[in-house]
């Protein structure tokens, strides 16, 4: 009886997985009928209203459209503050995906940086959906952290598909 539990339980877990996958693929189609003056302003209102595993999975299926192999994890918490890894060129970076309103949070960065260095990867990519501050943006420019939002979060979400 707890094998069958644990195997239910696995099999939820992929489904759900793969349901936030499709929801995320509907995104895609969904960011890609905006337009107008306004658009880019639509187009960042939408994903920070999203659910955000739906954004995870649109970030990773941007990036693996863009080029990158990509691992997702195999489940949405506990990932010890990773989101998923993509490999470039040999290089392996590790993901974190944040849905903010506002300017980003300097703590989550500072963390994210120490994951890198924990992790001992090629870097990380920081994608988020709030404001990033020059000076903030400027601490980050020479590391291994790179910051993904605004214009280029757009132009890496429309650039696929």
């Amino acid at each position: 009886m707890i094998f069958f539990d644990r195997a239910y339980k696995v099999s939820k877990r992929k489904r759900n997985h793969n349901y936030k996958i499709s929801a995320a693929n509907k995104a895609f189609f969904k960011l890609r009928s905006f337009s107008g003056e306004f658009k880019h302003q639509q187009i960042i209102t939408y994903l920070r209203k999203i659910d955000p595993y739906v954004f995870e999975e649109l970030v990773l299926t941007a990036l693996e459209q863009s080029g990158y192999t990509i691992k997702r994890n195999h489940s949405y918490s506990g990932d010890g503050g990773s989101d998923g890894v993509c490999f470039l060129d040999g290089n392996k970076y590790i993901l974190q995906v944040k849905r903010y309103t506002n300017d980003i949070s300097a703590a989550h960065l500072r963390d994210f940086e120490k994951l890198i260095q924990n992790k001992k990867v090629s870097g990380g990519l920081f994608v988020h959906t709030g404001r990033t501050s020059g000076r903030q943006y400027a601490n980050y420019k020479t590391t291994d952290l790179k910051i993904i939002s605004g214009q280029r979060l757009i132009d890496l979400i429309l650039s696929t598909g």
